[in-house]
């Protein structure tokens, strides 16, 4: 189009006015003031669009209704709208169906269920209800407000016929707030027998509720649709879309492949691909996306930094130490750039600090909590417990528990004093704390985390009657059914195993009230080896081969069963299946921290800069133990070798060079600390306990099993 051709840009809301002025019809037409008026508020100029409000000399109700929608708007308080409808009323002026469009608009905004059902009063009284515009409004008011018993009465009370999508997308948005997934699909079902076509409102609700209560089926037939609709390019179903398959896609790629399907993208889309690597446990690929975003927010920020704590366990993508340290440089670029801090930033803050478990940064990021007043939450409270006692800060842990300030969640500080106990090895004070709430008033806070922990702890400790007992309490108190108790019937699974009672494990594992997975089988398994149970071992086998073919952890289990009853052709049969199958074993790794640095160790490494010391030292080290009573347990070398060479792989077992580096590295009084991939085996266990005394260190190893403190020739586990 050539430049002559061109409409010219709308005059400004300044230029306006001036006309207005100019032309003299400010003053005397009510309709010329209330189009400048409009134009301010367009422009987001609430005080101009005031000030011409207060100069004229005739408001109709145009005028009224316009600035109560602009105070909705922007922000303002909903009682700044109120008072306008009481000066409306002093002028004489009837309340139209614009006016509590913006009365309730404002309600909404601003969370004011009081005055918005006086405002339905009044336009029920008025006989504004049945209007559509106001009817939409009422159910957006009570939804936003959290009263949704009443929308649903406005809802029904419109007349068949007079609902449009608005009015059904406010619901079905109500319903996915609440959590009733189920319900917003029936709903949303009705809607469309009713004949009322879907919008791209209609389509984000529905996924948002696949996304959270219901799985891929449901999701992949809301993305059909909006195909179908040709809402799929929208910007709102596009970013909804990614939301959902980061949460029940197949794989990343099914994120990747909506998100470069979308023609437009905000920072919203860019967050949701970021999510969606973080959910997949690909950590560095989302760091990737991180860094090419063309803008981000401080949604994006807690994302990554969340990101980053649920997948500290993942060694193959990232270090814990190093996934921690890398929460900890986010968390600061988010203070230096000014972005909001909520409280799921300062909680994911406090986790990363925990992870990296440095006890100086620990004190630095308390001290921040402290100074920006954001202490105040029992979740961030809960974070700083945990922080604390990871970071070895245990009187500044138990000051945070004497001191909790939110009565109505003081179970929380009891789970995380509890949890921080076991995770520690402190079993004994566990125990104590645990028994202290059964037997409180606080029973009825006790939930399946907690139920997991401690049957934990009684298998450790051999307290099959308290197991039973409080299997029971599960099955009274309905915890025995809700989902995550699950974890706690494999603990108790693992707890008879170990003290010997497989009769009574195997009719627990035939009463779960749920198909027994591979995690049942394989805790039984686990607690075979402590008894060399071969024909329970065999059992536990079979199961597991089955429900779990194609995981490589399965073969792995299987080629060791048959070693250790030397049957070392079917073991390397089992290897070379595996192999043929594409499957590769994890290899066992350990690692310790020092100077903000990982070092790791793979069995027998030589690859460390001061390979020569650690195997010196090592060398020493165990002639020592020797001397105090260690020896070498060789039935933990599964390879059919010389008995002397069994010796040899014992020696340099991951655990033992990376235990020997922190040994050499550790000041007076440090505590050498250690992470193992996988279970530590037995002989390094029995290593560690003689080490704690010929060196007169704390020596802390935390392995897949859980948490070992070996302090004066003893662990804290109890094996």
């Amino acid at each position: 189009m050539p430049p002559s051709a061109r409409p010219p840009p709308p005059p400004t809301p300044r230029a306006a006015h001036a006309a207005a002025v100019k032309s003299g019809a400010l003053g005397v037409d009510a309709r010329a003031a209330n189009a400048v008026m409009c134009a301010y508020l367009r422009a987001g100029r609430l005080s101009d669009a005031r000030e011409v409000f207060d100069a004229m000399r005739d408001r109709d109700a145009a005028s009224y209704s316009a600035l109560m929608s602009g105070h909705a708007r922007l922000g303002s308080p909903a009682a700044a709208a109120a008072e306008l409808l009481r000066r409306m009323r002093l002028d004489g002026l009837d309340p139209t169906e614009y006016t509590f469009v913006g009365l309730l608009t404002a309600c909404a905004r601003r969370g004011n269920p009081r005055l918005g059902a006086q405002a339905h009063a009044l336009a029920a009284k008025s006989g504004l209800c049945s209007s559509l515009l106001v009817g939409n409004a009422l159910l957006g008011m009570y939804v936003k407000c959290g009263r949704f018993g009443d929308a649903v009465r406005v809802f029904d009370g419109m007349e068949d016929g007079g609902r449009d999508v608005s009015s059904w997308n406010a619901v079905l948005a109500g319903l996915v707030e609440l959590g009733r997934h189920e319900e917003a699909f029936e709903l949303f079902g009705e809607m469309r027998a009713s004949g009322v076509r879907p919008d791209r409102f209609t389509l984000s609700s529905l996924l948002a509720a696949a996304a959270e209560g219901f799985s891929l089926p449901e999701g992949e037939a809301v993305h059909a649709l909006s195909l179908k609709s040709g809402l799929e390019m929208d910007l709102s179903v596009g970013n909804a879309l990614i939301g959902f398959y980061a949460e029940h896609g197949d794989s990343v790629d099914d994120v990747i492949s909506v998100f470069q399907g979308m023609p437009v993208k905000d920072v919203i889309s860019w967050t949701g691909l970021l999510n969606g690597y973080m959910e997949f446990g690909l950590v560095d690929m989302a760091l990737d996306v991180f860094d090419r975003m063309p803008e981000r927010n401080f949604v994006t920020y807690n994302a990554v930094l969340t990101g980053f704590c649920q997948n500290k366990e993942s060694v193959r993508v990232t270090f814990a130490k190093k996934a921690g340290l890398q929460g900890l440089g986010l968390f600061r670029r988010m203070v230096q750039d000014g972005l909001e801090i909520s409280d799921v930033t300062v909680t994911g803050a406090l986790n990363a600090c925990a992870i990296a478990a440095d006890r100086k940064v620990s004190e630095q990021v308390h001290a921040f909590v402290i100074k920006c007043g954001c202490g105040s939450s029992p979740w961030i409270d809960a974070a700083l417990i945990d922080m604390c006692i990871k970071c070895g800060r245990y009187g500044d842990a138990h000051l945070l528990f004497e001191h909790w300030q939110h009565a109505e969640s003081f179970h929380i500080a009891w789970s995380s004093l509890l949890l921080a106990s076991v995770r520690d090895g402190e079993y004994e004070k566990a125990i104590s704390t645990f028994l202290q709430m059964f037997r409180s008033s606080n029973v009825q806070f006790i939930d399946d985390f907690m139920l997991t922990a401690v049957l934990g702890v009684c298998g450790t400790l051999g307290f099959t009657e308290l197991g039973k007992q409080l299997h029971s309490f599960a099955t009274k108190s309905g915890l025995l059914y809700t989902p995550g108790v699950g974890n706690a019937i494999i603990t108790f699974v693992y707890v008879l195993g170990c003290w010997g009672h497989f009769d009574e494990a195997e009719q627990l594992i035939g009463s779960m009230p749920f198909k027994p997975g591979a995690l049942v089988w394989r805790s039984l398994l686990d607690s075979c080896s402590k008894h060399s149970n071969m024909t329970m071992r065999r059992k536990a086998m079979k199961h597991l081969l089955a429900l779990e073919p194609h995981d490589p952890s399965t073969y792995v289990l299987t080629s060791n069963l048959f070693s250790e009853s030397a049957r070392w052709h079917s073991s390397e049969n089992t290897r070379l299946e595996m192999r043929e199958k594409g499957m590769r074993k994890i290899p066992a790794r350990s690692w310790t921290f020092h100077d903000n640095t990982i070092h790791s160790f793979f069995a027998r490494d030589r690859s460390h800069p001061q390979s020569k010391d650690i195997q010196a030292g090592l060398d020493v080290l165990i002639l020592e133990c020797m001397k105090a009573g260690y020896e070498p347990d060789t039935t933990f070398v599964l390879h059919d070798v010389e008995e002397y060479q069994k010796r040899h792989f014992l020696m340099y077992h991951s655990v033992k060079l990376a235990t020997m580096y922190g040994l050499l590295m550790a000041g007076p009084g440090q505590t050498v600390r250690v992470v193992k991939n996988i279970r530590m085996c037995g002989d390094c266990h029995s290593f560690l306990e003689h080490a704690s005394v010929a060196t007169g260190k704390d020596i802390s190893v935390r392995d897949s099993s859980g948490f070992h403190i070996f302090r004066g020739g003893k662990c804290s586990c109890k094996d």
